[in-house]
């Protein structure tokens, strides 16, 4: 996962069509795998849902993959790879990122009820997810774009391993939107449960009658990390803080621990009415485009390491 170099995409995108955003807009990249029999259909209802709100799609780009460092199983498997781009205007009511959120949404919905198999790995304005399923070193060799003099970025999160006790597929390989995590969330069937016993009585002031547009919130099939990055998402999506939230998620002990500010022991105590712990071992890499962040799950079970640079 990097941020979106927006130079390199006007530079490589000069040459095959009209590439030009007003200052006040913002650049959006959609990284979408789909195969032959879906893509004018995928085409059409992206079309038809931005329009819906207020989005402008700029073009689509065929993303450069080179298969020669495919085995012949991944060769047969391979979708093709577009990049929707996208030109968004801020909202009073809604930043960019959050109109996105929607967006995208919104297209997982019409995908889901006609049964289609495209998957957007991600929909943004500051991050862009290049994934597949390979070795760790392929990736760069598969994705030219990683080696293009002109792809710099500000940060980048890397991950290495497949979601474990599922079926390996191209929409579980890590990371997702937000997150890249390492072991287990062994509560992960509670915290499923829970969420989907929410979303029948979710209010929002933020969202209003959008709200029934994000159902499901989190998804019951999946890996356990691609359910804890769907909550991750829509509660920072929803104008919260990445911190605050990921303390909610995967609060410190604190009972027992006679060091920790009172105010922080009530943090916790606060928003366990909202929402149990998503309980691991956990290793947890996120970011919400501006941050890179890492915790530990409570108990310390999946210890990290850390440098920091200039």
């Amino acid at each position: 996962m990097t941020d979106i170099p927006s130079r390199f995409f006007k530079d490589i995108l000069s040459g095959e069509f009209d590439f030009s955003i007003s200052r006040s807009n913002r650049l959006a990249v959609g990284m979408v795998f789909t195969y032959a029999r879906e893509q004018k259909w995928l085409e059409t209802i992206v079309k038809t849902k931005a329009d819906e709100l207020n989005i402008s799609l700029i073009g689509i780009r065929n993303v450069p993959t080179n298969t020669d460092y495919l085995g012949s199983i991944a060769k047969q498997s391979k979708p093709k790879v577009f990049q929707y781009l996208f030109s968004v205007k801020p909202s009073s009511e809604k930043n960019v990122e959050t109109r996105l959120y929607q967006f995208r949404k919104l297209l997982e919905h019409e995908i889901s009820i006609h049964k289609k198999r495209s998957y957007f790995c991600s929909l943004s304005s500051k991050t862009i997810v290049y994934k597949g399923l390979m070795s760790s070193d392929q990736l760069d060799n598969f994705y030219p774009d990683l080696c293009h003099p002109k792809f710099v970025v500000r940060m980048a999160m890397f991950h290495e391993r497949f979601s474990t006790n599922t079926q390996s597929t191209w929409a579980m390989a890590q990371p997702f939107r937000m997150l890249a995590h390492n072991g287990e969330i062994n509560t992960i069937k509670g915290n499923r449960l829970w969420m989907h016993a929410r979303e029948k009585v979710i209010q929002s002031q933020f969202w209003k009658d959008d709200i029934e547009t994000l159902k499901p919130i989190v998804s019951k099939s999946g890996s356990d990390s691609a359910s804890m990055d769907n909550i991750l998402e829509f509660l920072t999506k929803s104008g919260r803080s990445i911190f605050r939230n990921i303390m909610m998620l995967v609060p410190d002990p604190y009972e027992y621990n006679k060091i920790i500010p009172s105010a922080l022991k009530s943090f916790f105590i606060y928003h366990e009415n909202f929402m149990e712990p998503w309980d691991g071992p956990a290793a947890l890499v996120f970011t919400d485009g501006n941050y890179v962040v890492a915790k530990m799950d409570r108990n310390g079970l999946r210890p990290l390491r850390y440098t920091v640079t200039k």
